[in-house]
């Protein structure tokens, strides 16, 4: 299992040394979204992350849902839509200066602020330079037209966006994806904040495709886990 430090923290990412039952919860989960978002017309599956409140795993579950559909050959695509707290750049070691806020801002081209990973078939468009309205810039039209393109050349698209009890952020994205998934925290996450993003979510009429609940401790993996739970509107 590949490590990264994110602020003095180590980062596990899934690579070919990670344990199995670690793997297969990714693999599930890939399972899972694929299912949920079976019924889209479109070619290319734009998928957002997100979480209630920060720290709550939603980057880590971003990046490692990435690598298992790239795992299958897949196109696949990350975006830094955390543009008040980037955070992907970091996992491939990457300069985050070139990215989403500059291409939306019309200073750079997709060519210049896509970056190739270490990873087959996986790619990533950092952050950028720290706007001052991340929420203006992701909910314009700019940002649906560089969806539409990219979903030309890719076949997943997964978004790690603001925690939703924070900012609007992610909201602004509902337009723009086939759906959403919620990162919870073991331990951490209360069931008022989570109620707070479903009713954010559902008031916007937004499809959720289900939770992930993260940082599970498991005795036979001797480490951290997570789990799906689908979730839909009735």
């Amino acid at each position: 299992m590949k490590t990264a430090k994110n602020k003095g923290r180590v980062i596990n990412t899934v690579d070919s040394t990670t344990n199995f039952q670690i793997t297969e919860a990714y693999k599930a989960l890939r399972t899972n979204v694929q299912f949920s978002v079976a019924g889209s017309e479109s070619k290319c599956k734009r998928i957002a992350i997100t979480s209630a409140l920060p720290k709550e795993g939603k980057t880590i579950t971003t990046i490692n849902l990435a690598v298992t559909f790239a795992q299958t050959d897949a196109r696949v695509l990350i975006i830094d839509c955390d543009m008040r707290r980037p955070r992907i750049h970091r996992y491939y070691d990457l300069e985050s200066r070139v990215g989403l806020s500059n291409i939306l801002s019309g200073m750079c081209t997709l060519t210049e602020a896509i970056k190739q990973t270490n990873r087959p078939n996986l790619h990533v468009i950092p952050a950028g330079l720290i706007p001052p309205n991340p929420a203006e810039l992701i909910a314009s039209e700019n940002m649906k037209k560089m969806l539409d393109e990219l979903s030309e050349v890719y076949d997943y698209i997964i978004i790690d966006t603001p925690p939703v009890n924070i900012v609007t952020d992610a909201l602004s994205l509902v337009p723009y994806v086939d759906g959403t998934i919620i990162v919870v925290r073991s331990a951490q996450s209360t069931h008022p904040e989570t109620k707070k993003v479903l009713t954010k979510f559902e008031y916007a009429n937004a499809p959720v495709l289900g939770f992930v609940l993260n940082n599970v401790i498991s005795s036979s993996t001797k480490g951290y886990t997570s789990k799906y739970r689908n979730y839909s509107y009735r």
